[in-house]
């Protein structure tokens, strides 16, 4: 048997490595926030967006960010080295799944790196950029040290705490699983779970401190700019788990079998309260910024984990066997929506690079205000705006304004849409806000669209659409209505 496992093993690291190759050219914008930031922090402007500016914490992912800031020090690219870190990371994540429940035949275990590499949302967020795949390891590291009450997973804990803003959480519930299961087994190692509650406290304390020490907030601004209480999120998830139907109902059945009778192997009292934990902090992020699983994907084993031990209750070995093709099989049902993904982000850096090239062409005190801080301003030298709120401390702790976003008076707005019966159409409702403002249609006047080359800046799509300022028109609304320019 050991030797099919391997070869289902060694197939699903192609299914993976293929779809890393076909998905390669895309990268998140998200990502290059954390560039920015690692460049600048690097270079020596500290941990700003804007050199010069104050600091904001317009990342979420500090680990991710000194990890990048280190490569980048020692002369590695930043982009190219987080791409083949996360294909690294994830590829190793599902090594260790793989590794620790090899032998595990009763509970089917040994197929939770198999699906978990075989899906094409694994190779996806492999490629974009983002630490998911660097959380993906160390919480493969983190189960394989805490089913066994290893010493070594106090280095790990605080990896955790460090890597993602719900850390802290994730590892407290890590370590309150754990505790629940020796307590419904009789089991407890009271030294190595007093030792475990420490080091997540302390490092989450260091945490604190440094960011109100540097920032004076103590969450990343992202936390309060993603942060939602609205239905989308749930929606967002209920849709990401559609894909995987058959094994989100095989989910579904195993947690029932949990609640119903607590498993003697305390294992999976963590995998389903690890998952659980995750996908009700997956439901707070904004939809905008919570697409194809994007914060759960590096917890989808703890998902894959459950829904295998499902087929424990199941008595006829060949319906376990339909069952495990028939999921097996829905794993790839996302194919085409992250096929369409990438195209688009084609399309999108195909625009973004003809805006690019314009901005290096202006002074480099130019001031543009825009929604997509990602790429263009990592590869531009310009000080940006963030209308999104990002790396904006005025959005992300008091709400966006279009009054005072109108009124910073950029050199130029940016803002992403096209034209339709020779009038604007914007795509995000911060941006047609702004534009609302009084005067705005005099103080700026469209200048041009960054835009792939063959396209109509006429018919629907992803556009760069400048607006320049005009210096004499931005005087005279300020002596007709005296205001003060942020």
């Amino acid at each position: 048997m050991s030797n099919k496992k391997n070869i289902f093993f060694l197939i699903s690291i192609l299914i993976y490595l293929a779809f890393v190759i076909l998905f390669w050219s895309y990268s998140i914008d998200d990502a290059f926030v954390t560039f920015r930031y690692a460049q600048n922090l690097t270079d020596g402007y500290g941990l700003t967006f804007n050199p010069g500016d104050e600091p904001v914490e317009g990342y979420s992912n500090f680990l991710w960010l000194i990890v990048l800031s280190f490569l980048y020090l020692i002369g590695l690219p930043i982009y190219w080295s987080a791409k083949i870190l996360g294909v690294l990371f994830f590829f190793l994540a599902g090594l260790v799944w793989y590794a620790n429940f090899l032998h595990e035949d009763k509970d089917y275990l040994w197929l939770i790196p198999i699906f978990y590499l075989a899906t094409p949302f694994t190779a996806f967020w492999a490629v974009s950029g983002l630490e998911l795949g660097m959380y993906a390891f160390i919480l493969a590291l983190l189960v394989a040290g805490v089913v066994k009450r290893s010493n070594w997973t106090l280095l790990l804990f605080p990896l955790v705490v460090l890597t993602r803003p719900e850390g802290f959480g994730i590892a407290i519930v890590f370590w309150a699983a754990g505790l629940i299961g020796d307590l419904i087994n009789k089991q407890i190692k009271r030294k190595y779970y007093l030792l475990s509650l420490l080091v997540i406290v302390v490092a989450f304390a260091a945490l604190i401190a440094f960011r109100m020490a540097v920032f004076g907030y103590p969450m990343p601004n992202t936390f309060y700019a993603k942060s939602t209480l609205g239905i989308h999120g749930f929606l967002r998830l209920a849709k990401g788990l559609i894909y995987f139907a058959p094994l989100t109902l095989l989910f579904l059945f195993g947690l029932f079998q949990i609640i119903r009778k607590p498993p003697e192997n305390r294992r999976f009292i963590i995998f389903s309260l690890v998952f659980l934990a995750m996908a009700a902090i997956n439901c707070l992020a904004n939809a905008v910024m919570n697409f194809h699983i994007r914060y759960l994907i590096a917890f989808l084993p703890f998902f894959i984990a459950i829904s295998v031990y499902s087929l424990r209750f199941i008595q006829s070995d060949k319906l376990k066997k339909i069952l495990i093709l028939i999921s097996f099989i829905s794993i790839f049902t996302p194919t085409l929506a992250v096929f369409s993904s990438v195209n688009q982000e084609k399309n999108i850096w195909a625009a973004q690079e003809k805006l690019i090239e314009y901005v290096n062409l202006q002074p480099e005190d130019t001031r543009i205000s825009l929604t997509d801080v990602g790429r263009i301003p990592f590869y531009t030298k310009a000080r940006y705006y963030d209308i999104w709120g990002l790396v904006s401390g005025e959005i992300g702790h008091e709400g966006f304004n279009p009054v005072t976003e109108y009124l910073r008076f950029p050199d130029y707005f940016v803002f992403v849409g096209y034209f339709k019966n020779e009038k604007v159409w914007l795509r995000f409702g911060r941006e047609r806000l702004i534009v609302k403002n009084r005067g705005f249609n005099h103080a700026y006047r469209y200048i041009g669209a960054g835009l792939p080359d063959n396209c109509d800046i006429n018919r629907e799509g992803y556009y760069y659409l400048i607006f320049r300022k005009n210096q004499r028109a931005v005087d005279s609304l300020m002596n007709l209505y005296p205001i003060k320019q942020l």
